[in-house]
């Protein structure tokens, strides 16, 4: 498995790619377009993505995955990850002092799970979240996609939150699929029994699903749940809906 490497603000600065428009606000930095701006305390704004124009993005919590251009950004309140598709995957974490980085290389909170043309992934451990930029159809951990999408996923005992992004306006339908996980890929053995515990619950009920705008349909095939998201008029902004376990099985 491929490790990011850490990068100071000077060369993250060099590396910034072509950036369409956005803003990242972090617990002591923002992140600008790509690169670190002066950070200043904004009344009244939160942390997160706070600004997007013609970039899509996928956000659960105070994360954000986020398509510009041929980078893919992950960016969470103390972490940045910049995959290039290429397997050289930038890591910058703001702020942080230089013994505390060498602590956080032994045992990362974020794992890069793929950085190729078609698909760059990463899990975030503390907060159980997994998130894709699914470029072709593709699988990785419990999520597979159909359709080309933006997809980042928060796993709470038996609940799945699911965020998703299409990658064009022309795009009218987003499928994923949920199935069992049949290989580790989160950083301990806790953690990947815990995901996969919860999981399989999951596939095992009838998921209630609270899908605020009505644009989720949800189909069980053998032990694989799949999900059709209706993305018309979703272009430039992200849509998220849960599924909960509940007691009555498929």
């Amino acid at each position: 498995m491929n490790k990011p490497f850490f990068m100071g603000a000077a060369l993250m600065t060099a590396l910034a790619t072509h950036a369409a428009g956005w803003v990242y606000q972090g617990d002591d930095f923002v992140i600008e377009n790509g690169r670190l701006a002066e950070f200043q305390a904004r009344p009244g704004i939160q942390r997160g993505l706070i600004e997007t124009e013609d970039v899509i993005h996928a956000d659960i919590l105070k994360t954000s995955l986020l398509r510009d251009g041929d980078a893919t950004w992950f960016l969470s309140d103390d972490e940045i990850v910049l995959l290039k598709g290429d397997g050289r995957q930038e890591l910058l974490l703001p702020g942080m002092k230089e013994r505390m980085q060498a602590k956080y290389q032994a045992t990362p909170d974020v794992r890069i799970l793929a950085d190729t043309a078609d698909l760059r992934a990463v899990a975030e451990n503390r907060q159980y979240i997994l998130a894709a930029d699914f470029r072709k159809p593709g699988s990785v951990g419990y999520l597979a996609a159909e359709t080309p999408a933006l997809v980042s996923t928060q796993h709470r005992l038996a609940d799945l939150d699911i965020s998703v992004s299409p990658v064009s306006s022309e795009q009218r339908v987003i499928t994923l699929v949920i199935h069992p996980i049949t290989e580790p890929f989160m950083d301990s053995d806790k953690l990947n029994r815990f995901t996969a515990a919860g999981i399989s619950e999951l596939l095992a009920s009838e998921p209630e699903l609270t899908d605020p705008e009505k644009r989720v349909t949800l189909q069980k095939i053998d032990n694989q749940l799949f999900i059709h998201v209706q993305a018309a008029n979703l272009s430039g902004r992200s849509y998220t809906f849960r599924l909960k376990r509940s007691a009555k099985p498929l």
